[in-house]
């Protein structure tokens, strides 16, 4: 088969294994994955692959093969995909003076490999950002191939649990495991002295529990210390021994949706560690030295809560490298001077706290200048929304996704200070009497704007010529809502409107002058006249 110049890769081979098809058999790879198990269309799809590869640059032809871990036609979270590239110590270099961090360099990658239509984007966030992504079948099958013939990584699954020792001649590097743990089969134990990555994808709650206990106690065993990427996303219940804490490489520890009740103590130990991802754990508790972990740059939790009343340390000492802190739930009162002032590099933000750590939460907002994404619930013991004196949000300026739940104090005043960079912006529980959307119009970046229960006590609302870039809004459970009235020229590209759970709605006006909506939803709202 000839060379496809200017084609892209994922078609080339598409159309080479269309030209290679024979009424073989297939062999049973995983769930619903099947592919020819012929070896000379195996040859051609490596041959194809190789001429194409080879016109990828440095780091986006490593970046492609890392995507060979995920099984075919999975959906890869774009948020796990990037910090495994970042643990993996992807060499992105950061121009001098510029400001985006090397998640954010990394993202830059996978935008080029979607152009090169070797990525395609599944899920998108409302705004637009990517939020999966998978590889085209043909291409997976041809990467997986070449990415394992060169010893990149080693893909166990079903069709290699019978294979001899002799198989692992190569030390595997990277392994992605499913159906039947590695650790369970025979194995020489050389083959993972040089184990970097190992991702999981078996869910089977039997032996993986003990797996992952053997996994890890034969690598501190034999001082296997070079694991850099222990992923276990979504498998149940792992048995995470205080051994973890001797992996001295170790930077992404992702537990996401695991079930665990707790960590070990260890794990703030790990010198090298960057990424800790608990979220939909049970987990309420981490030992209170992972504050001082020094590389640590993202932790991901499920509420988590900390008493900074009686914390030790305070604020003096550097700053940390903690880039996004999310679910964090700070209880007892603040004092001033606290371990949150250590934390001045945060982009991402998700914290929930009550009334009376209010005021030093927001003195201590004011110097995130580098907050790019904030979510800030203030709330009582019972979990309702509780007063948020917002004073800080004018010093947000790099800011470009707000959520806020709580009653403002001063509404005006904290609207009229919001960031203009705004692109997304979510209100609940703020409690309004005034129509409030004359001064949310003066955010003319707004592409997202959901505004949620209790959010507005009026009746009347009206939206103007204003909102140029909004796609998308969402009106929520404003139960006092009776009349919506929308003016000549406003939101001119709204594709997306949603109004629910307005039981007091009876007339929408100008609803057609939205000549852009794609999607309308009316959902247990009052009888509504247009």
């Amino acid at each position: 088969m000839q060379r496809c110049r200017g084609l892209p890769l994922s078609i080339v081979l598409l159309a080479g294994q269309f030209n290679q098809q024979t009424s073989l058999g297939t062999e049973k790879i995983d769930g619903n994955d099947a592919r020819p198990k012929s070896s000379d269309t195996e040859e051609n799809l490596l041959k194809i692959f190789d001429e194409s590869y080879k016109d990828l640059h440095f780091p986006l032809n490593y970046c492609l093969l890392y995507l060979g871990l995920f099984p075919r036609s999975y959906e890869i979270p774009i948020r796990r995909l990037l910090l495994i590239w970042l643990a993996e110590g992807l060499p992105i270099k950061q121009p001098q003076g510029n400001k985006e961090t090397p998640e954010e360099l990394l993202a830059e990658q996978l935008v080029q490999l979607e152009s090169k239509n070797l990525v395609e984007i599944v899920k998108r966030s409302l705004d637009g950002s990517p939020k999966t992504c998978l590889l085209p079948n043909a291409l997976h099958d041809a990467l997986s191939l070449y990415a394992k013939k060169f010893g990149f990584l080693h893909i166990h699954r079903m069709g290699s649990s019978s294979t001899s020792t002799t198989q692992y001649s190569i030390p595997i590097r990277r392994l992605a495991d499913g159906l039947r743990l590695f650790i369970k089969t025979e194995h020489e134990k050389h083959c993972l002295k040089n184990l970097r990555s190992y991702i999981l994808f078996y869910h089977g709650k039997r032996d993986t529990a003990d797996g992952i206990r053997d996994l890890l106690n034969e690598m501190v065993k034999d001082r296997f210390g070079k694991l850099v990427v222990l992923d276990l996303e979504d498998v149940t219940k792992p048995a995470l021994s205080e051994a973890i804490g001797s992996l001295p490489c170790l930077k992404y520890l992702g537990l996401r949706r695991t079930h665990l009740d707790s960590v070990p103590k260890s794990v703030a130990e790990l010198p090298r560690l960057q990424s800790l991802d608990v979220k939909h754990t049970n987990v309420i508790n981490l030992p209170t030295t992972i504050w001082e972990a020094k590389k640590l740059q993202h932790l991901y939790m499920n509420e988590i809560y900390i008493d900074l009343s009686i914390q030790k340390g305070c604020d003096e000492g550097p700053s940390t490298n903690l880039h996004t802190l999310w679910g964090l739930k700070i209880r007892g009162q603040i004092p001033n001077h606290n371990q949150l002032n250590r934390l001045r590099g945060l982009r991402k933000l998700k914290l929930t706290c009550y009334k009376s750590s209010m005021e030093v939460i927001d003195a201590w907002l004011s110097n995130l200048t580098n907050l790019k994404s904030l979510k800030l619930r203030s709330v009582r013991e019972g979990q309702e929304p509780s007063t948020l004196p917002l004073k800080s949000a004018n010093k947000l300026q790099s800011l470009s996704k707000l959520y806020l739940l709580g009653q403002l104090i001063k509404p005006r005043e904290i609207l009229g200070e919001l960031p203009k960079s705004l692109s997304v912006l979510t209100l609940s529980g703020s409690y309004l009497h005034e129509d409030p959307m004359e001064k949310l119009a003066e955010l003319k970046e707004l592409k997202v704007l959901r505004l949620y229960g209790h959010f507005f006590l009026g009746t009347t609302m009206v939206c103007g010529n204003q909102f140029p870039k909004l796609q998308t809004l969402k009106l929520w459970k404003l139960e006092h809502l009776v009349h919506w009235i929308v003016k000549d020229g406003t939101m001119p590209i709204l594709e997306n409107l949603e109004i629910r759970y307005c039981k007091k709605l009876k007339k929408v006006f100008g609803l057609e002058k939205l000549t852009s909506l794609t999607e309308l939803t009316f959902d247990r709202c009052g009888i509504v006249s247009r």
